[in-house]
């Protein structure tokens, strides 16, 4: 199927024309002013299969049906009572906001009371990924932040921050062409490795992961 767009300009004049057609897998961007004409061929098959095999809703991931809001979830101590195990006093119970995409953008965290412990909020990009995790204490002050960045490949640096902007870790994640991950770096603040993961997988006749293994 083609598609065919125009792509916004910021300092363009009316003689000034950019384009860009979708054929298939290839993307072909054209630009054109009173001095030159641009044309640019790339094939984007790698990002659209890391995009439909690595991110998957918070929806897709919890096994929820869509147009779910919000999702309170109680966690109880079991008792066994004439045999069968009851509901005993409430431990904790947490509390989902979905965006209208299926993400979850806040998450809260309640004591057995009833009183909030803890609370993380969430944002992406326009391909969904998620790009920001703030991590707030029940008074609302901030005690931690991650931030997200991927390349064209899928692959995520992760930068975690304490609440005076100071960088303390930070995380890099290879995956394969089936979304899997391969390969996990951890950094500290100064860039040194401290830690490394890798990973290798075993699959049927069909693609399906069968086997992980992580050295």
């Amino acid at each position: 199927k083609n598609a065919f767009g125009r792509d916004p300009l910021t300092n363009g004049t009316q003689k000034d024309a950019k384009f860009y057609w979708l054929t298939g897998n290839l993307r072909v961007d054209y630009f054109e002013n009173e001095k030159f004409t641009y044309v640019a061929y790339s094939d984007i098959a790698a990002e659209r299969r890391i995009i439909a095999n690595t991110i998957k809703t918070d929806w897709q991931e919890m096994n929820l049906k869509a147009n779910v809001k919000s999702l309170k979830e109680v966690a109880y101590k079991a008792v066994e009572k004439n045999g069968k195990a009851q509901k005993g006093e409430i431990i904790f119970h947490t509390r989902c906001v979905f965006n209208e995409l299926g993400n979850k953008i806040e998450e809260n965290y309640y004591t057995e009371e009833g009183r909030l412990d803890y609370k993380h909020t969430y944002k992406y990009d326009d391909k969904g990924n998620k790009i920001e995790v703030n991590m707030f204490k029940a008074d609302r002050s901030l005690y931690d932040k991650h931030t997200n960045k991927y390349d064209a490949q899928g692959n995520m640096q992760e930068n975690m921050y304490k609440a005076d902007g100071s960088l303390y870790d930070k995380r890099t994640y290879m995956y394969n062409d089936k979304g899997n991950k391969t390969e996990v770096n951890y950094y500290n603040a100064d860039g040194s490795l401290y830690d490394k993961n890798t990973y290798k997988y075993n699959y049927d006749a069909k693609g399906n992961k069968i086997e992980e293994n992580m050295y």
